[in-house]
């Protein structure tokens, strides 16, 4: 039998639509952001932070950019949180799929889920020297809520005076006019001080002594 080239154009056309319905039906299998095991790849969509303990739980994309692209995403969600935090709950909005809930972990000031009254890694440090200044840390733990508050402190050695910060040009700690001193931790130059001294002639003091400097 003679198959002319009008015959032709039904097979093509069913040929065609067979081939688009199997590629949409892949598509289909992959994209209908149906719950799958979660992927090496997989993407964390949700912004979950500071948990204890949390679930992930993956979905399948609606669909990917190119070729190679991970194909499945993860809803990380907190399921208890640690010291001084508290849970929250938040959404994130997945292209092409549907609008996800997620808990997350805040700082609360009233101590979170599971305030012991004690705070982790909260230890003050000795005064350290660092050239013509001193440097440490102060640490104070509330047992209400379980916060840890730290500050630094800083101070100008003997003979200088300052706050011992840090400026852009050096530690602002100036040294007392010569022949004076100070104590460790002055800050004006109304601390600085000298009790005595000598010339060629012998030595002396002041009275009153020590005799501050005045501006």
């Amino acid at each position: 039998m003679k198959i002319t080239s009008a015959g032709l154009i039904p097979l093509i056309g069913i040929c065609a639509i067979m081939s688009q319905n199997s590629y949409a039906l892949d598509i289909g299998e992959i994209g209908l952001c149906n719950v799958t095991s979660c992927a090496i790849d997989s993407v964390t969509e949700s912004d979950a932070t500071n948990c204890a303990r949390y679930t992930d739980t993956c979905y399948k994309y609606a669909y990917v950019a190119s070729m190679g692209d991970p194909t499945t995403f993860k809803i990380r969600s907190c399921t208890a949180c640690g010291s001084g935090y508290k849970m929250e709950s938040r959404s994130v909005s997945v292209s092409g799929c549907k609008t996800y809930t997620y808990n997350t972990c805040v700082a609360s000031i009233s101590g979170g889920d599971d305030c012991d009254g004690t705070c982790d890694n909260c230890e003050s440090t000795d005064w350290t020297t660092i050239g013509v200044r001193q440097v440490r840390t102060v640490a104070t733990c509330n047992t209400d809520t379980c916060f840890c508050a730290k500050r630094q402190e800083t101070r100008c050695l003997a003979g200088y005076y300052g706050t011992g910060g840090l400026s852009l040009t050096g530690p602002s700690c100036t040294e007392c006019p010569s022949p004076g001193t100070s104590t460790v931790g002055t800050t004006q130059i109304t601390g600085c001080y000298i009790t005595g001294g000598s010339d060629s002639t012998g030595s002396y003091s002041f009275n009153p002594s020590p005799c501050y400097y005045s501006k």
